[in-house]
């Protein structure tokens, strides 16, 4: 399967729009706040990570019993290494406010674009969403949030003051016909015919990750054994 392509998926399209408006918000008037939701396996976070190790933003995975402080704590030392190329080898000692103070004066000094991923573990903890508003209350930074289908509604209702500055919203939807071909195209080292590529739209309902894995299967079978090209009766057997 190739690698390092971001495919030009309708998603993906959306999602640079959102990057693109966020960077050319009005920064002393509007939070750089963003948010992508949608149903699982549709690869929301397909572009971000990309862009992420392409561009050098800070891609932070939420777990599932994340604090403020051990949040913070990893937030410090990837903001460091941004910007001094090198890992921190002197780990900031002190509350967790003290360490956000930190981060915020490190973001102040060189903004960043900050991915947040599954952003519903911190959707119950207050702190974790108060230190996100700090953080584009007082810096340039963008921060986009990935999350759910239901997180935007769970935002509104469990934390109205975030909810707020979300100035851009960006809902994954299943791939279309025409995303599944593209991205076959893209990854996939075998050629495949336009029924067996409308075959696997079907296969894998609209998501990604189901994509790539039956495109894996493929090549899996077929590299080895010398095939370049596939049609949908050979994939069937027939």
């Amino acid at each position: 399967m190739k690698k390092n392509v971001v495919s030009e998926i309708s998603n993906v399209k959306e999602m640079k729009e959102m990057v693109k408006f966020l960077a050319n918000r009005p920064v002393e008037h509007m939070q750089g706040l963003g948010m992508i939701y949608g149903f699982w396996a549709l690869g929301k976070t397909y572009f971000p990570a990309k862009a992420a190790q392409k561009f050098g933003w800070i891609y932070y995975q939420l777990d599932a019993n994340e604090s403020a402080k051990s949040f913070v704590l990893k937030l410090y030392d990837k903001i460091y290494f941004a910007k001094n190329d090198t890992l921190n080898e002197f780990p900031p000692r002190g509350s967790a406010n003290s360490i956000l103070g930190m981060c915020i004066d490190m973001l102040q000094k060189s903004p960043q674009t900050i991915v947040i991923d599954e952003i519903d573990y911190a959707i119950n903890n207050r702190l974790i969403l108060e230190t996100i508003k700090t953080i584009v209350d007082k810096t340039f930074s963008e921060i986009i949030m990935i999350g759910m289908d239901n997180s935007k509604s769970k935002l509104l209702r469990k934390a109205p003051y975030i909810h707020s500055r979300v100035c851009y919203w960006v809902e994954a939807k299943p791939l279309t016909l025409e995303d599944v071909a593209i991205v076959c195209n893209d990854i996939c080292e075998v050629k495949l015919d336009a029924k067996l590529v409308e075959h696997l739209h079907k296969l894998c309902k609209g998501r990604l990750r189901e994509l790539v894995k039956q495109l894996h299967v493929i090549e899996c079978v077929a590299l080895p054994n010398g095939i370049k090209e596939l049609t949908y009766a050979e994939y069937m057997g027939k």
